[in-house]
């Protein structure tokens, strides 16, 4: 879908912004983890739905990555 053209520093804006709040998400995730053990942590079924969610920002960010 073609929408509004956005300059270079935009994009860069975005990116950055996408990395630096998906690398707080996947800290406290981790911090979660490791607090609570492997066991507990998955019992929540919110935290295995946090899970998937740091998992799709590690692919994210992977994607960036290799698109550059």
């Amino acid at each position: 879908m073609d929408g509004h053209p956005i300059s270079e520093a935009e994009k860069a804006i975005i990116e950055y912004s996408n990395l630096f709040f998906s690398t707080i998400f996947i800290m406290e995730m981790l911090i979660k983890l490791t607090a609570l053990g492997v066991r507990n942590y998955i019992h929540d079924k919110m935290n295995v739905f946090d899970l998937f969610i740091a998992i799709v920002c590690v692919l994210d960010i992977i994607a960036i990555i290799l698109d550059s």
